[in-house]
């Protein structure tokens, strides 16, 4: 039996097994359609979203519960905004999405110290602190050591719930800016808190004859660090507020000193339930969660939002630690719309079809989220009625990928630290050829019969 093959090529427009825009676009992209204003701290439409008043212009989401939503790490993690002029570990400035996660990792002292240390009152130095320890051990899924307010060891066992590998690769390390800061200052406003994170100003050194060693060997204390992961900063709190959905009433509570304006006759936040009802980033009210900064008249206390406000923590005390990171600028949209039920999904990279999206499908669980330089992919390439003529996939420089063929219909390769595209040609199988070729004969026939039946009958009109 003779074999026909029609052959197909299938040149559909590039499909992307994701939305095809990475998440910070799409963010901006919803403040351009809501017509907001950088210029203005008010509140952009129904989005969530205002701008800051500081020199940066940052876009933050605000309010009591704003869709900012993203599943990252298999786990809710919340964006606090596009920060502008961040700085990578290159020294290169760009606008990044700063992300903390839902729930804490856990309750643990920011600074500890022996008792021949400091008064073993602690030490708010970041590069020796115990909080670095934590968020490290939880940033690369490691065990280690840390210690609680009387400096006993304690594990930080983070190996089975830290962040995975295809996380950490969606993530970039930034400068910090950890310097020393007074927040109970009266008419401390939030955007000084903003400018006083960002200065030279340090914590001091134990100077009190008891002291002993006053700070660990080799620390240094610095307004600035390199690093992977960290804390909020008390002006991101403070910027959070929505002023209960009423510029004017924001307006007041940024304008305002966290504690008051002209000392302490005027109502601060603590007074201001408008400030604080309406504030995503009140995680905790009670007990307390750390803040990246120290406080600057002191060498072992750090800032925490305790009672709705920043306040001075001693370095030793327990509070909830909420970790924050920023992505790199590779993260794309999957889905979702950044609801609680429906957050943003994320993907590293993207698998580009070039051909028919329908024919060509993940499996073995691999999760499109997950799509991460070093992730392993099983692709299976199916379409009814054809064969695989032609099957190829490619960096983004346009270099063939080497894939494992499974199957006939699965191939499995590594994905590379880009986007990758994938080339499928199909080809047409007709399991019959011999009924086509009859079926086209009597069709022909039939519109023989018909010519010549028509012929007749013309010639028997004209006659």
């Amino acid at each position: 039996m003779r074999k026909i093959l029609f052959i197909i090529v299938l040149m559909f427009p590039i499909i992307v097994f994701a939305k095809d825009e990475k998440l910070i676009d799409y963010i901006q992209q919803i403040v351009v359609e809501a017509n907001g204003n950088e210029d203005s701290m008010d509140l952009i439409g129904e989005t969530g979203l205002a701008y800051d008043n500081t020199v940066d212009k940052n876009l933050r989401y605000v309010g009591k519960n704003p869709n900012n939503y993203v599943l990252f790490n298999d786990e809710l993690w919340r964006i606090i905004g596009v920060m502008n002029n961040v700085e990578d570990d290159k020294g290169q400035k760009a606008s990044r999405i700063k992300i903390i996660r839902e729930e804490p990792i856990g309750s643990y002292a920011w600074g500890t110290s022996p008792s021949d240390v400091n008064r073993g009152w602690g030490d708010n130095e970041w590069t020796h602190s115990n909080m670095l320890v934590v968020l490290t051990n939880y940033y690369n899924s490691t065990k280690g050591t840390c210690h609680n307010r009387n400096y006993e060891e304690i594990d930080c066992d983070f190996s089975h719930n830290g962040l995975s590998k295809e996380a950490r690769l969606m993530t970039i390390p930034v400068k910090w800016n950890i310097a020393a800061i007074d927040p109970n200052y009266f008419g401390y406003k939030v955007s000084e808190s903003y400018t006083k994170e960002r200065s030279n100003t340090i914590s001091k050194r134990c100077t009190a004859s008891n002291c002993g060693d006053n700070g660990f060997e080799g620390s240094k204390r610095t307004p600035i660090w390199i690093g992977n992961i960290g804390l909020i900063y008390p002006s991101d709190y403070g910027y959070a507020t929505s002023g209960a959905g009423s510029n004017e009433e924001r307006d007041k509570c940024i304008n305002q000193g966290y504690f008051g304006v002209e000392g302490i006759q005027a109502k601060g936040w603590l007074d201001r339930q408008v400030c604080t009802s309406d504030d995503w980033l009140l995680l905790d009210h009670i007990s307390g969660y750390w803040t990246m900064n120290p406080h600057y008249n002191s060498y072992h206390e750090a800032v925490s939002i305790h009672q709705k406000e920043p306040g001075r923590t001693m370095a030793y005390a327990d509070k909830k630690v909420y970790p924050v990171l920023y992505l790199n600028d590779n993260v794309y949209l999957y889905s979702g719309d950044g609801s609680k039920e429906n957050p943003y999904v994320l993907v590293g990279y993207r698998i580009i079809v070039e051909g028919d999206k329908d024919s060509i499908k993940t499996k073995n669980g691999t999760k499109l989220s997950d799509l991460s330089a070093g992730t392993e992919v099983i692709l299976e390439v199916f379409k009814e009625g054809f064969v695989l003529g032609e099957f190829k996939i490619f960096d983004l420089e346009g270099n063939e990928i080497e894939y494992e063929e499974i199957s006939d219909k699965e191939y499995k390769f590594v994905m590379p630290a880009s986007d990758v595209k994938v080339v499928a040609k199909f080809i047409k199988n007709e399991e019959n050829p011999e009924t086509s070729v009859q079926s086209v004969l009597v069709i022909l026939i039939v519109i023989t019969m018909t010519a010549i039946l028509f012929v007749a009958s013309f010639r028997r009109l004209k006659d």
